[in-house]
């Protein structure tokens, strides 16, 4: 079910420009560009009824959001200071999703991780099914590579009247992703700045290995038991630790084109009985699916000897 405008206009995420907006123009008047623009972004939310869910991700949680306030500020203060004050914003978002994957990138075994995050997400978030046009798609475990020559970001903000935008949401990839410690990101051109193809191509800088290590895995829900495969293919030593019931149907689902090798994709067993049970589910699984280039199982469940506090309810 698409989300109100309202909703999308009161995400944490633009407190900064609200106070910003609050200095310039004052607490009145701020409220009332405000109001603005959620009836136009409200009027904008009504052509998206019929956008897939994955699209409709980027088109309302991102794109409309933006070009709503952008449009009710260039009316307040002119476009040139609106897109000054909106670019310098974005900027600082930016940063902060920058922040998590220099944090990531970082921790032992965090490249490779981060590699075959980017190539598993890119089908979903970056797709045909999330609105784009993707060509030259490949990836491996050190390098991924994808063309766009379709994106909802251009094709929306041109759509609006407000082409200008989308070079904002260009930047904020060479913020977040540019530069990373370890990691190159390089692309020869955006559509947001007139080019034909975006493309992206991420890989690990050169001279940068990411060394096996020995890791910890706490919790075995959906996100530990996805984060245990994709490190044991990676070539790391984890040590999986969990107490109790790891979920009814926790599931993982791989598509065809998956990084991970054959023999790692699977479906979790359902975790419904004894924790005995579970425990012995868990190291089965592990056994079965998660054994290293050398045939050695690089995965290994221990009961914890105590209660830890995070693990409690």
């Amino acid at each position: 079910m698409p989300r109100t405008a309202r909703k999308l206009l009161e995400q944490k995420k633009f407190d900064p420009l609200v106070a910003r907006l609050s200095d310039m123009l004052g607490t009145d008047g701020s409220a009332a560009l405000w109001v603005r623009a959620e009836r136009r972004l409200d009027g904008m939310l009504r052509t998206t009824a019929e956008l897939g869910k994955a699209e409709r991700m980027h088109v309302e949680g991102f794109i409309m959001p933006t070009c709503a306030i952008y449009q009710e500020m260039a009316e307040e203060m002119g476009k040139e200071e609106a897109l000054a004050l909106l670019m310098d914003f974005a900027h600082s978002n930016a940063l902060e999703s920058r922040r998590f994957f220099e944090r990531l990138v970082s921790a032992p075994g965090g490249k490779g991780l981060f590699l075959r995050g980017f190539a598993a997400l890119q089908p979903r978030a970056f797709g045909e099914s999330a609105g784009f046009t993707v060509r030259n798609s490949s990836h491996d475990g050190s390098h991924v590579h994808f063309d766009i020559t379709g994106c909802p970001y251009q094709r929306v903000t041109a759509g609006l009247g407000v082409p200008e935008l989308c070079n904002l949401f260009c930047t904020n990839d060479d913020i977040i992703y540019g530069d990373l410690p370890g990691i190159k990101f390089s692309r020869k051109g955006t559509l947001g700045r007139g080019n034909a193809v975006c493309d992206f191509d991420v890989s690990l800088a050169k001279g940068t290995t990411d060394v096996p290590c020995r890791l910890l895995v706490v919790g075995v829900g959906v996100i530990g038991s996805y984060l245990t495969q994709v490190l044991c293919a990676a070539g790391h030593d984890v040590c999986v630790v969990a107490r109790g019931g790891w979920g009814r149907h926790h599931r993982t689902r791989r598509p065809e084109d998956s990084p991970l090798p054959a023999t790692q994709r699977h479906d979790m067993p359902s975790a419904r009985g004894a924790r005995a049970a579970n425990w012995r589910a868990l190291r089965r699984n592990l056994r079965g699916h998660a054994a290293g280039p050398d045939g050695r199982t690089r995965a290994r469940a221990r009961r914890p000897r105590h209660r830890p506090r995070g693990l409690r309810g």
